[in-house]
């Protein structure tokens, strides 16, 4: 398949969650709102940067993924503290997340003002290692504490999470290179299903979730 029409379609799988977080928005909670203004971000950064392609400003591309990348990680971790009720484990969680949001100073602003040459990549892999690795702890206590986890948005929500950071850590850690270029169509798969998978989350909403 055309790597092109991947992203495209990539681009517009995030709609799919998107109206049916809209048709189902009355029995939302503050935790899905908050993923949704993140399916809707990521839209307008996806669209932002194809009219910079069309404009030839690679640039501007580059700065809106270094603002999307931090706020993406910041979000997923504030869901991972959210859903997980043992405070021992949001107390050491916090210190994760601590470390891989300092990492964006080093290897961004920081790597840019020492080398000329900032590295997004190094920080989205650090990132999607410490969310995979949240995410796996919280789907394993909520299938500790329900016995209809499966119908919970929730875990969906999560698995979503986690199946999203664990399948692109790697892809993360060689995009700048050729390697990143060529297998960045995997990433296309992966943000397709994932979004499949916030959609039947979000279809699960009820007023008790």
């Amino acid at each position: 398949m055309d790597g092109h029409l991947l992203q495209d379609l990539s681009a517009i799988s995030v709609l799919i969650p998107i109206l049916v977080f809209l048709y189902k928005r009355k029995e939302a909670s503050n935790t899905h709102r908050l993923l949704f203004m993140l399916l809707i971000l990521g839209l307008s950064v996806d669209l932002f940067s194809r009219l910079m392609i069309q404009l030839e400003n690679v640039g501007l591309i580059v700065k809106a993924r270094y603002f999307y990348s931090p706020t993406e990680s910041a979000v997923f971790g504030y869901l991972l503290l959210k859903y997980y009720g043992t405070e021992r484990f949001r107390q050491k969680f916090r210190i994760i997340l601590l470390f891989f949001l300092s990492s964006w100073i080093v290897f961004v602003p920081g790597a840019y003002l020492i080398f000329g040459q900032a590295n997004i990549g190094i920080y989205e892999m650090i990132s999607c290692i410490a969310l995979a690795f949240g995410s796996t702890l919280v789907l394993l206590e909520m299938v500790k504490r329900g016995e209809r986890v499966f119908y919970s948005p929730d875990f969906w929500i999560c698995f979503g999470m986690f199946f999203y950071n664990i399948s692109s850590f790697f892809i993360f850690s060689f995009l700048e290179t050729r390697i990143g270029f060529h297998a960045y169509s995997i990433h296309s798969f992966t943000s397709i299903f994932t979004n499949m998978i916030y959609a039947l989350g979000f279809s699960l909403m009820t007023r008790n979730s």
